[in-house]
């Protein structure tokens, strides 16, 4: 919950500050003190001030990851945050920054000495008015995961606001000289960028106060393309680049989306490094940084030459683990390895589950696995599915020099599987990620057994050890559920003992869209999900949009219940339940939003209470537990569907009618 809402905090700060004025954009006209109108420029809110500016920006292209419910309150905050815009520009603060008069000077020049044009200077003040961080002082008193998301995202938006407003940013002229003015009473904190250098402060660190001088050096820079290797000559997830030119040191992580780094001009010393968990490095390389020819007319940052650096990481004494498998056999896409230090004769491989000091694998594909910088001795090796199974195990002779062991796996004994086979629409095998469960009746109650599968050639052999073999003597009739990614899941009925082969058939999955009638005004908004439950199990899990549509896609034809569900709490409670039947293609459905009530109920019986239990067995509804707490002896239910409902406080019960009394009493 925490990480949602401080997300969606970052996401309305960013999307309405972009959205309220653009960069190339004056600020709307503001009151100075002595009531005429001016304009303020501030000086470049035209270039999103630097890097930050583009952290914002991305921000908001990215908001759509945080799902419906925050882009919900984002539009919800919306008004609100253009009426505090307002505020702040005609009120105190916008008074105090049009009167500001302080200044920072300072000057821009190369490792020379020579002076740099064109570099962005920003000043930031860190102090807040009273009445933009009052609520942060709240914060601090109450944790962010007991505050309405409405109120963070509040706090962040006004922060944002203040920073823009306040900011002041300068250009260093011909003679490298800049001047930033109109800066309140307040520390600063100074950064400056360009494209074309690496500019850090000379003499100056952390935050100055107005009539302060702050220079800067700045280091010619280019874009460099790199590219690091692993010892088997794949390339390299993530890595740390560390070098050495002229005038300095420097270090930069990137991941693959990122294969460019900002080098200095001139000759570096670089190398890489990669933790896999154990570190590697590379040779260090010296490379020749070329500068981008200005002269090009290229309005980008520099690009070296279209050169690209490889650095080739180095394996010291190196494990390698190969899974070898039986004929036919896939491998399994969910393979943990693990390894720990020996004696003799110690080769439980089971231990290995409970020990937390063996050294985790590099582990690029399922069926190999890499240790670096091992002491020479005996090493227990094992392979594990789903972090629970053992596949395969062996000990390893680690010497001076790099090793290597291999970890046969063996075919499943017969008796112990149940073949599958899965049939797509087009007759073909289903691709993807596949999932298996058993389901039992042992005692009239259905239980759900999570089970293991390996893949030979078209059929997957799902291994029934899960499910233990009192409860496989007393039901040995049972229920294969199959899960798919791309075609949703399917049921068959067959016997645990009789080693048969179960064959699913997939039609061409089906899509329903959703529309909910009278969401909107509902007092559920952000917080509604929608459902498809079977027998087994549910398909599809949806969290309603702002307009109170929803599309469940990838689904099984056939028939379902559909749930509505609010959660409260972390919890999901049903407030609706429709039977329909589902054929495949596209299909659509209207639903009624049904209207939710409020129940309070007051504890007038002996002894002191402290929790509330409110349940419900209406068959339109399904099972709901919901848990109370008592405040003053009054506990408060909102959110609940129309129906009979049971609340148990201290062991006392009472039905009750929804909607009906305002308040019930138990005792």
């Amino acid at each position: 919950m925490r990480v949602l809402i401080l997300c969606a905090a970052t996401l309305a700060a960013g999307f309405l500050a972009g959205t309220l004025y653009a960069p190339e954009q004056d600020l709307r006209p503001l009151r100075s003190g002595d009531g005429s109108e001016t304009r303020r420029n501030f000086n470049n809110v035209r270039r999103d001030e630097t890097r930050d500016g583009a952290a914002a920006a991305g921000t908001a292209n990215g908001s759509t990851t945080l799902g419906a419910a925050a882009l919900a309150d984002v539009r919800a905050l919306a008004r609100e945050a253009s009426e505090a815009l307002a505020q702040i520009q005609t009120g105190e603060t916008g008074a105090a920054l049009d009167n500001a008069d302080g200044e920072i000077t300072g000057t821009v020049v190369d490792p020379s000495g020579e002076p740099v044009a064109g570099v962005i200077i920003t000043a930031i003040p860190d102090t807040r008015p009273v009445d933009l961080y009052a609520n942060a002082r709240k914060s601090r008193e109450t944790p962010h995961n007991n505050r309405a998301l409405g109120q963070v995202a509040q706090e962040a938006i006004q922060n944002e606001l203040w920073r823009r407003l306040a900011r002041r940013t300068a250009d260093s002229g011909e003679n490298g000289r800049y001047r930033i003015e109109g800066l309140i009473d307040s520390n600063h904190t100074v950064t400056a960028y360009h494209p074309d250098f690496q500019v850090k402060p000379l003499n100056q660190r952390g935050r100055v106060r107005p009539d302060a001088a702050v220079e800067f050096v700045a280091t010619p820079v280019a874009e460099t393309r790199v590219e690091v290797l692993l010892p088997d000559g794949t390339p390299a997830e993530n890595a740390t680049l560390r070098w050495q030119g002229a005038h300095g040191k420097g270090r930069e992580n990137w991941l693959p989306t990122a294969r460019t780094v900002r080098l200095p001009v001139g000759r570096c010393k670089v190398k890489a490094q990669v933790w896999l968990p154990e570190p590697l490095e590379s040779k260090e390389i010296e490379w020749d940084v070329v500068a981008r020819d200005s002269a090009a007319g290229d309005d980008g940052a520099g690009e070296d030459g279209g050169r690209t650096l490889v650095l080739q990481l180095i394996a010291r004494k190196v494990l390698t683990a190969i899974l070898k498998l039986p004929a036919e056999f896939a491998a399994p896409r969910s393979v943990e390895y693990r390894m720990r230090s020996v004696a003799e004769g110690d080769v439980d491989p089971m231990s290995l589950l409970k020990d937390q000091s063996n050294r985790h694998a590099y582990s690029p594909t399922p069926s190999r696995a890499y240790w670096y910088d091992l002491e020479p001795g005996r090493y227990l090796v094992a392979a594990f599915l789903n972090k629970r199974r053992l596949i395969a195990h062996a000990v390893a002779e680690v010497g001076e020099g790099s090793s290597e062991v291999e970890l046969p796996v063996e075919e499943p004994s017969p008796g112990t599987y149940v073949k599958a086979k899965l049939i797509g629409p087009d007759g073909g095998p289903v691709p993807g990620n596949v999932s298996f469960r058993v389901v039992t009746e042992p005692d009239g109650r259905a239980r759900t057994h999570r089970v293991d599968a390996m893949q030979q050639g078209d059929t997957w052999l799902v291994l029934l050890d899960g499910v233990p073999s009192s409860i496989a003597k007393k039901s040995p009739d049972a229920v294969l559920r199959v899960g798919t990614r791309d075609f949703g899941g399917a049921t068959k009925n067959f016997r645990l003992r009789g080693g048969n082969l179960v064959t699913f058939r997939f039609d061409k999955p089906a899509k329903l869209e959703v529309k909910l009638d009278g969401y909107v005004g509902s007092g559920v908004e952000g917080s509604l999900y929608v459902a498809l439950r079977s027998k087994l199990g549910a398909d599809g899990w949806r969290l309603v949009s702002p307009d109170g549509t929803c599309t469940l896609g990838n689904v099984q034809p056939g028939t379902y219940d559909l749930y509505l569900y609010v959660r409260k709490d972390n919890r999901n409670y049903p407030i609706l339940r429709r039977n329909l039947g589902l054929r495949p293609g596209a299909d659509k459905i209207s639903v009624t939003m049904p209207r939710l009530h409020t129940l309070k109920a007051r504890w007038t019986g002996k002894g002191r209470a402290s929790r509330a239990i409110l349940r419900s067995s209406d068959p339109t509804l399904g099972s709901l537990r919901r848990d109370g707490r008592l405040s003053n002896k009054v506990v408060t239910f909102d959110g609940l569907a129309q129906g009979t409902y049971v609340i148990e406080i201290n062991r006392k019960r009472r039905t009750v009618q929804v909607p009906g009394a305002p308040e019930v009493t138990v005792r």
